[in-house]
């Protein structure tokens, strides 16, 4: 019984050793791979070089097609009131005007012919005392220097001379437009953007046109 006793401490006190022999193994293993793996990310960390670039700012642009029309802030179709021959063009395609600057003019014979006799009229009903025809003649007066205004065409803005439809000794007939003048200082873009392209554009963004 003795020897049996003795037996059975010697084995557990063998397996305990076995145990903790084990257990040291494996904590000296895991400390001497922790120690290598460190070691070797300190010799990676010695080994990086630092190199030093100069940043530089650049611009991204998009390009895409598009297709549409192009107008201007302003444009004018002056047009002559009255009938009659041409006497007169005072612009050219492509010139620059300034508001008020006479264009083209019409034959204003028939103008002034009853712009005086009106007038004569006139100082006839002063001389006669007449003061109630003198207030109607003052009114056709009035409607005559009209008419003669409307013999001249003028700019009612600054602007580029876009079209001249009409050369000296032709035909205006009223309403007809004589000469076009555009006001080119700002400039609206009518456009169609393709589905593919609208993830490049979005509301404020700064953009440029160009046109073949």
């Amino acid at each position: 019984a003795r020897a049996r006793k003795r037996r059975k401490a010697f084995k557990s006190f063998l397996i305990w050793v076995i145990i903790i022999g084990a257990i040291i193994v494996s904590f000296s293993y895991s400390m001497a791979r922790k120690k290598r793996v460190e070691a070797e990310r300190a010799a990676m960390m010695n080994q990086v070089t630092v190199i030093e670039a100069v940043v530089e700012e650049s611009v991204y642009t998009q390009t895409i097609d598009l297709s549409g029309h192009v107008e201007p802030n302003d444009i004018l179709q002056a047009k002559f009131r009255s009938t009659g021959a041409i006497t007169g063009v005072y612009v050219k395609e492509g010139e620059y005007v300034k508001e008020g600057q006479l264009l083209a003019s019409i034959d204003n014979t028939s103008q002034l012919i009853s712009l005086q006799n009106i007038q004569n009229q006139i100082d006839e009903a002063r001389l006669n005392g007449a003061v109630k025809q003198l207030q109607l003649l003052e009114l056709q007066k009035k409607n005559a220097e009209n008419n003669l205004d409307y013999t001249n065409l003028y700019a009612n803005f600054d602007g580029v001379v876009a079209s001249v439809g009409v050369e000296v000794n032709g035909y205006s007939e009223a309403g007809a437009a004589a000469v076009t003048i555009i006001d080119r200082s700002k400039l609206k873009a009518t456009v169609e953007i393709d589905e593919i392209d609208m993830k490049y554009v979005y509301e404020g963004q700064p953009a440029s046109l160009s046109f073949d």
